[in-house]
């Protein structure tokens, strides 16, 4: 949630202002305008004033809804506290054997790449040769078995001992999930997330237009 909010807060940093005259975005205005010129670019700078007061708006909403998606989820601190201590404790209790299964999956990769790497060798080198290469790919998809094979012992195992940390997580999550004030608070950031996006798309959209109709006046000397 926290990097989506970063995201959108970003997309909405990023706009710029047109002001005076000389080069906007590529467009050269010239000094003395015709009266269209200069109305297009009175629009252009229209546009770009909306486009920032809305984009101004838009922030100030979304930070106001991501505050209250943090208060509902603090809220709840009381009734999720335990649970975050029990995580707290799962975890370091499966600390050994989580490190044991990860050096088990390393070892299983430095045993089979090897014969992996020899097999993309072998078929860089006998690539003009139809028969060798086909028997070079056929080692390298039977190499290439054999560690999906030999990972799956491993992974499992490494699954089974995080099993109650998992179960841990998914303890937290559920209650904040299913709270009706997180709910309500998420579902309006959401809400006002689409309809910021939509704003600003048709503020984009009219501002392009209206660069594009001043290029094309400067150019036909309108």
């Amino acid at each position: 949630m926290k990097n989506k909010n970063r995201a959108m807060m970003s997309l909405l940093e990023g706009r710029v202002m047109l002001s005076g005259h000389g080069f906007h975005h590529g467009i050269h205005v010239p000094a003395n305008p015709s009266p269209t010129v200069a109305a297009d670019l009175q629009k252009v700078q229209d546009d770009q004033t909306q486009l920032a007061a809305d984009g101004k708006t838009a922030r100030t909403t979304l930070r106001a809804d991501y505050k209250a998606v943090r208060a509902a989820i603090a809220a709840l601190d009381s009734q999720v506290a335990p649970l975050k201590q029990k995580l707290t404790d799962d975890t370091a209790a499966a600390k050994d054997l989580i490190k044991a299964d990860l050096k088990a999956i390393r070892a299983v990769y430095r045993a089979d790449s090897a014969a992996i790497f020899a097999d993309h060798r072998a078929i860089r080198h006998d690539r003009n040769d139809a028969t060798k290469l086909a028997a070079d790919q056929a080692q390298l998809a039977a190499d290439k078995q054999k560690l999906t094979d030999d990972l799956v012992a491993p992974n499992a195992q490494l699954k089974t001992d995080t099993a109650t940390i998992q179960a841990d997580k998914d303890a937290i999550k559920a209650p904040i999930d299913n709270d009706p004030g997180v709910i309500a608070a998420r579902a309006k950031a959401t809400a006002d997330e689409t309809s910021a996006q939509a704003t600003l798309k048709a503020d984009g959209d009219l501002l392009k237009a209206d660069r594009d109709q001043l290029a094309a006046d400067i150019k036909n000397y309108v």
